[in-house]
């Protein structure tokens, strides 16, 4: 945070170009940037603990906000990194080139003789090696010299294009691009990419043409289900991959590629949490504003994924494990879903419709079963049980549909002043009375006209209708399920 006065003065130094030049330390582990105040301040940046962090030495500098003179570095190396996407009006190209040569290590190397060499080839008989390691999670890329890796003490005995890709695991996503893909598109002829997976080495060809996609692949086989996020390269499905950072390894044809986005895997990566996390499927397409709107159901819990440590690209699962779970994903992103997923049933790939909304024979039933007993156990509980049917098919409808029944049962997450046997039987009724009521803004007017009757004081009244709404909308929204018939 910093005051709206640093953030505009911070913005003007942005403007005037006070940042004069950026010094890397020797292990490339802080970068400094020089900005002209009153005197020449240094504002220093460094990651710590995974965020990146500044400070500077001016006397105004306090770790609680932001000074002038961080603001400009900031905005600077926005610019200086993304000059495309935040312009710097009458900024001069020559300016702007030296401190991408600061920055980036961009400096060119002195003259030698290259072979001409077609593009994304690599250099023949090179020291020097790009290598994407497997060995960690995620993958870490490392520079090699005659096969021995090389750390940040090394930046001024190697190339000065593969400088900044000596400590490339900590530039992180969102500010600028990518190092390793900056030097894939900046040098016609790279040096040498390898992936080391185990005892393999494989070399990679830099392949910029090939226009990639991510999908969710879903495979029934022999009562075996398996899942697994797919890479097509020009619409042909790559079978051995490896991800790494914005990019894929295609181990069998030892191509490297470019992925632009990973949102065809959302669907996967959700299925995965669901199966082998014991979490509740949660929508990937959903506005997290809605809440999920589907549960498993067992009771299991504890799984979190950390973004980028988590490089599996398939699972596999019993068809029984699959049947119980609701797969629910809202119709308003069946686009989405149509455009996201294979399916192969035997290795053969079935296409993916877009399925209709629901049929005139569709229907919806609340069952009241009577009290049951076991052997010296009686019962004298009733079990209202929901319904779904298509058909002759018989389904449970979405657990979080009907879950807050049981939540309002126990009084959980209610005010005192809601759990009252009386007010309770009163949400209820109403509750079930819109069931059919699909409309929200006839909805809440039914749902305030309910609630008036009774007399129930403001805070109780806005309490109960809060949450009617969210539950009756739940309820009312259209979803597609994902199941084995």
């Amino acid at each position: 945070m910093a005051p709206k006065a640093a953030v505009l003065k911070g913005y003007d130094y942005y403007q005037e170009q006070r940042l004069q030049h950026y010094v890397w330390s020797q292990d490339r582990t802080t970068l400094t940037a020089q900005v002209e105040g009153t005197r020449l301040y240094e504002v220093v940046f460094s990651i710590v603990d995974g965020f990146l962090s500044a400070s500077c030495d001016c006397p105004a500098w306090d770790p609680s906000w932001l000074c002038k003179h961080v603001l400009c570095a900031y905005f600077t190396t926005k610019h200086v990194l993304s000059p495309q996407l935040f312009r710097l009006p009458g900024g001069h190209h020559s300016e702007l080139l030296g401190l991408q040569a600061e920055l980036l290590g961009n400096i060119p190397e002195p003259v030698r003789t290259v072979k001409p060499a077609p593009t994304g080839a690599a250099r023949k008989e090179s020291a020097y090696e790009i290598v994407i390691d497997t060995s960690h999670l995620p993958p870490q890329l490392l520079i090699q010299k005659h096969g021995v890796p090389l750390s940040g003490e090394w930046g001024s005995d190697i190339p000065s294009d593969l400088v900044p890709l000596l400590n490339v695991s900590r530039h992180m996503s969102g500010f600028g691009e990518d190092p390793l893909l900056h030097y894939l598109r900046v040098h016609d002829s790279p040096y040498p990419i390898l992936l080391v997976a185990g005892d393999e080495s494989i070399p990679l060809h830099w392949s910029q043409s090939v226009k990639c996609r991510s999908k969710t692949e879903i495979d029934l086989a022999g009562g075996q289900i398996r899942v697994r996020a797919v890479c097509l390269a020009d619409e042909i499905p790559l079978e051995r991959i490896v991800r790494f950072r914005t990019f894929v390894a295609d181990v069998n044809g030892g191509r490297l590629l470019y992925l632009k986005d990973e949102q065809g895997w959302a669907l996967f990566r959700s299925l995965r949490q669901r199966f082998k996390g014991g979490e509740p499927f949660v929508d990937p397409y959903a506005d997290l504003e809605e809440g999920a709107r589907a549960v498993p159901s067992s009771d299991e819990s504890g799984y979190g994924r950390s973004q980028g440590a988590d490089e599996d690209t398939e699972f596999t699962l019993s068809l029984e494990e699959f049947q119980p779970a609701q797969i629910d994903v809202t119709y308003k992103q069946i686009n989405r879903i149509v455009r996201d997923l294979r399916l192969k049933v035997e290795g053969q790939n079935l296409p993916v419709h877009r399925p209709e909304l629901p049929l005139a024979d569709d229907a919806h039933a609340l069952i009241l079963n009577p009290p049951t007993g076991t052997e010296g156990h009686s019962s004298t509980s009733w079990t209202l049980q929901a319904q779904c049917r298509r058909g002759d098919f018989r389904f449970a409808p979405s657990l979080a549909t009907f879950g807050c029944l049981s939540a309002l049962g126990q009084g959980l997450t209610l005010s005192g002043a809601l759990r009252t046997s009386k007010r309770k039987t009163l949400m209820y009724e109403t509750f079930f009375s819109l069931l059919s009521v699909r409309e929200a803004k006839a909805r809440d007017q039914r749902i305030k006209m309910a609630l008036g009757l009774d007399g129930w004081p403001r805070a109780v009244s806005d309490e109960a209708a809060q949450w009617l709404s969210l539950h009756l909308s739940g309820y009312a929204r259209t979803v597609v399920r994902l199941q084995v018939h």
